[in-house]
């Protein structure tokens, strides 16, 4: 699985040397195979995440952890509330919308607190709802069980991606405060059956101390004056950039470090060579490395045999 996961207490003052506990975040998860059809966004905050998915119908996926009802909790709420208004004015034109996760207020008419307040006037002027009728179960329930509440949701602004919604009922085996919500949609996500390949380009090392320094300067001295007739700066800036590129690329050596491609096990056998040529090595540099010594033609003769 796949992951885009923040904390609510990251950035929360540190307790002396302690790190942020990880406590109340929020955290989205899909499977490896849809890895190359999501795109992790910045947008957000430590209570507001978002990714967008490449399926059927583009989709922007909105989860959130509300700030809890408590005095004065009203300005981070809406400041929460803000941020997701961002996302959606954003990505509403080019993708359908799903907001969800613990709001920390709740839809039905029989509470009206202050979040509750801000949340319902916000999810009419966003045009979100379920998708479907009204559950009125609810999703939340204290540990002292003195309280419950619906307070957990799952919102499209169309309300065709939801085919089925549904509320679990509270289980005993599980330990959280908030039963789970979840949703069957109308959205087909193409599974990618082939990983995607890692290490794709070869590495190298630019060898500074064996750089060609006449025609280096050479190569930047021919570019220079249609650098500066350029008027536009941010043209001279392409035009320099380039320009020190293909000068490096053409006078500065490069040293091979790794090939394209994905990172092979070796199989057992190459394993037992590799360790016999590290200990042949370490014995010939005990006698100082000599070139004419019985030893380098054992090291030289046992790399061989992985070749």
């Amino acid at each position: 699985m796949e992951n885009h996961t923040r904390c609510s207490d990251t950035n929360d003052p540190r307790d002396s040397f302690k790190l942020p506990k990880g406590k109340g975040g929020v955290s989205i998860l899909w499977p490896n195979s849809w890895t190359n059809n999501v795109k992790k966004l910045k947008d957000g905050n430590e209570r507001v995440i978002a990714i967008l998915i490449t399926t059927s119908q583009d989709i922007c996926i909105i989860n959130t952890y509300m700030p809890t009802c408590n005095t004065d909790s009203q300005y981070e709420y809406r400041e929460c509330l803000d941020i997701v208004y961002d996302i959606i004015q954003k990505y509403q034109e080019s993708h359908k919308i799903i907001l969800c996760g613990d709001l920390n207020g709740t839809l039905l008419d029989s509470r009206n607190n202050k979040h509750d307040k801000i949340l319902k006037s916000f999810v009419s002027e966003m045009g979100l709802s379920t998708g479907v009728d009204k559950d009125e179960r609810h999703t939340f329930f204290h540990h002292a069980w003195s309280s419950s509440s619906q307070i957990d949701y799952i919102l499209v602004n169309d309300k065709k991606l939801i085919s089925k919604y549904n509320i679990d009922e509270k289980s005993s085996i599980n330990l959280s405060a908030h039963t789970s919500v979840t949703v069957k949609t109308t959205i087909e996500i193409p599974a990618n059956t082939k990983p995607a390949i890692k290490n794709k380009k070869a590495k190298f090392k630019l060898q500074w101390d064996k750089i060609d320094k006449r025609q280096y300067n050479n190569l930047i001295q021919q570019d220079s004056t249609s650098i500066i007739e350029e008027n536009n700066v941010n043209t001279q800036m392409d035009m320099v950039t380039n320009s020190l590129i293909r000068a490096g690329n053409i006078t500065i050596p490069k040293k091979l470090l790794q090939l394209k491609g994905p990172k092979w096990k070796a199989s057992p056998e190459v394993q037992i060579l590799l360790r016999s040529c590290r200990d042949l090595y370490k014995q010939w540099q005990e006698v100082g490395k000599q070139k004419d010594h019985p030893m380098a033609t054992m090291l030289r003769n046992e790399k061989r045999k992985i070749a």
